[in-house]
């Protein structure tokens, strides 16, 4: 069962939602329990893609509704306060993608980094390693030679 934000929770018991809209919600929340962007499955949110009032069709119409989790729709809200439409609800879920697609490279890069490092140092040691040991074989041979060099 979905997990649904205390705003959603208070609006469908609020008088302003009719009892069609709620049972819209829950058949969505049933066979959607994740937010469309990012797969949260707790704290959701319903969205209108097209602004609507309470009163025009299209508000209990689920095709003019998505499963979003709060914080998305918050961000989304503030990002497009005037223009809710398709269009936009696009244009945010796209540049969510774009910001998590340039986290990602962002952290493969890191790690790359740290990898190319890791087998700098390894080079090193190995060589340090090597050099030790031919410090060594001279200084046993400096010391079979009777300390003459």
């Amino acid at each position: 069962m979905a997990i649904i934000s205390k705003r959603t929770k208070r609006n469908l018991q609020g008088q302003q939602y009719h009892w069609k809209f709620q049972s819209v919600v829950k058949q969505l929340l049933d066979e959607n329990p994740e937010c469309f962007i990012c797969g949260a499955k707790e704290n959701l949110d319903i969205h209108h893609i097209r602004q609507c009032k309470s009163y025009n069709e299209d508000f209990y119409n689920p095709n003019n509704i998505v499963v979003i989790c709060h914080e998305h729709h918050l961000e989304y809200h503030h990002t497009y306060p005037e223009n809710v439409n398709v269009k936009t609800l696009l244009e945010y879920t796209r540049d969510v993608n774009l910001k998590k697609l340039h986290n990602q490279r962002k952290i493969q890069s890191n790690y790359d980094k740290m990898r190319i490092r890791a087998l700098n140092q390894e080079k090193e040691l190995e060589h340090l390693t090597e050099e030790n040991m031919r410090l060594k074989q001279e200084l046993n041979k400096h010391q079979d030679n009777g300390g003459l060099i």
